[in-house]
């Protein structure tokens, strides 16, 4: 097929495609604007997660690259999220860095949900989120204005629930699951 053909060439079969990065804009659209934010490289980039690095409440990125053509290399970016969103606008945050009492790992498939005032919100601790990446145990949410309590639920694959309230906001809590 051509596509072995390039690949035995040693060539990029998708070379002239650069990476692409999707805003969502009010849950009705995506838009492509990783030309605008320098997300827009040429390698072959799969392995892709976020976090938040310097504890400031903004999610940055991190992206593995891999070449293979001309030679072959791998390559660590980090893209420090300059928004200052959560600084200028005097947004509230509040992270969650999950562990379990046990020092074990904590289970894939433990559902949590956060919830405040006006929001909740619901996800999942996965090991499918992104190509060769694990997950990290830390969750970081922006919070609507005027948010005054969160509470934390766990719930996990075996359907029990642990639940976490007066927590701190603009800061990272420290949650230990049984």
């Amino acid at each position: 097929s051509e596509a072995r053909e390039v690949v035995q060439r040693r060539e990029s079969y998708g070379g002239y495609f650069a990476n692409r990065f999707f805003l969502n804009v009010e849950g009705k659209k995506a838009i492509e604007i990783a030309w605008l934010l320098g997300l827009h490289l040429p390698n072959d980039c799969r392995n892709v997660t976020w976090t938040d690095i310097d504890n400031d409440g903004d999610q940055d990125l991190i992206v593995l690259s891999m070449n293979v053509w001309p030679e072959k290399s791998q390559l660590l970016h980090i893209f420090k999220n300059l928004s200052n969103e959560a600084e200028n606008k005097r947004i509230h945050w509040v992270g969650f860095d999950i562990n379990c009492v046990s020092g074990n790992p904590i289970p894939y498939g433990l559902g949590v949900t956060i919830e405040s005032e006006k929001m909740k919100v619901l996800r999942y601790i996965s090991s499918w989120e992104s190509y060769r990446v694990q997950p990290e145990s830390i969750i970081r949410l922006a919070l609507p204005d005027n948010t005054k309590k969160i509470k934390i639920s766990f719930t996990t694959p075996q359907l029990k629930k642990f639940t976490f309230e007066n927590l701190k906001l603009n800061t990272v809590n420290e949650i230990k699951i049984p």
